[in-house]
């Protein structure tokens, strides 16, 4: 199955605001507020965002896309074909 977080490493100020943002965005999965070191793994390239990061099934990371366009949609679409087809 593939699962869908979003992270908010805005911080606790933050944590107000993610109802207002999802319904403005229309995000529909859920956000969760990683722990430190993930948010170190996620920005140890730089601090831009948004970010995403595929995850194969193994638990290896597949790839670390910035931004988002036509052609990251298209990059992002393979990475996740990727992902979901790596074996455990």
């Amino acid at each position: 199955d593939l699962m869908i977080f979003g992270l908010n490493v805005g911080g606790e100020d933050d944590k107000s605001e993610i109802p207002k943002f999802t319904a403005q965005t229309k995000f529909d999965y859920p956000i969760a507020f990683p722990e430190p070191e993930l948010i170190k793994l996620a920005f140890a390239q730089g601090d831009e965002i948004p970010r995403t990061i595929v995850i194969g099934r193994d638990g290896k990371v597949v790839t670390q896309i910035v931004g988002f366009s036509e052609r990251i949609k298209a990059e992002l679409d393979a990475a996740v074909e990727k992902a979901v087809n790596s074996a455990v």
